[in-house]
């Protein structure tokens, strides 16, 4: 059984790192930031793969990694790197969304939030993929459909009570990146980003993590 202990002083370790680094964002650059940014996913990870048992282990742990991945590489370049930060996140949203959809419930609140997400990713389709740059609308679409699926998966799961939610924040961090990149660069993006996209991480992991000590055959 998972030692609840032992992951919760994970969990407000990368809560503290994630926390800080938003609070130290205007101070950018400075030595190490893209690091700093990609610590507490990476923390998360290692507790992940340290504390879980199979078959929720290595999945698990590899969809926080590559989050982790995708954190440092747009910590370097926001622009340069995206492509590559697409492709990270990519994973996690694969692995998360087959990891959530396996433990599918039918409930009536779960039915509602799937389908307030599918409206809102079909309305931003009509504000976003119209100021996509040359060769980007392809990835978009492609890493939308996989974010759908997993924000979806936690909206219908049974792995805690706070997936459905943290699912949705990821959802609107994700979209709010996309806005921010092609449709209107707003005032403090990556602070309120990073808060929204940390949060909903913590709540995904959080959420395992109990699910996981209830459940140690999963």
């Amino acid at each position: 059984m998972l030692n609840m202990d032992k992951a919760n002083r994970s969990l407000w370790l990368a809560a503290i790192v994630g926390y800080g680094y938003v609070l130290a964002v205007p101070l950018e650059p400075y030595p190490g930031h893209p690091l700093i940014k990609a610590i507490p996913l990476l923390i998360l990870s290692i507790t992940a793969w340290r504390r879980l048992v199979p078959p929720l282990r290595t999945p698990f742990a590899a969809a926080l990694l590559a989050s982790a991945i995708g954190d440092f590489l747009l910590g370097v370049d926001r622009s340069a790197f995206l492509k590559p930060a697409l492709f990270s996140f990519l994973v996690t949203q694969i692995l998360y969304a087959w990891l959530f959809w396996r433990s599918r419930t039918d409930s009536p609140s779960g039915r509602r939030l799937m389908a307030v997400e599918v409206i809102a990713l079909l309305g931003l389709y009509t504000v976003i993929l119209p100021a996509l740059p040359d060769g980007m609308a392809t990835p978009v679409i492609v890493y939308s459909m996989a974010l759908l699926a997993m924000a979806t998966g936690a909206a219908g799961s049974s792995i805690g009570r706070f997936l459905p939610l943290g699912g949705a924040l990821f959802f609107v961090a994700d979209n709010l990146i996309a806005v921010n990149q092609f449709v209107w660069p707003f005032p403090h993006s990556t602070r309120i980003i990073v808060t929204i996209y940390l949060t909903a991480q913590l709540m995904i992991v959080w959420s395992v993590f109990s699910w996981a000590r209830q459940s140690p055959a999963h």
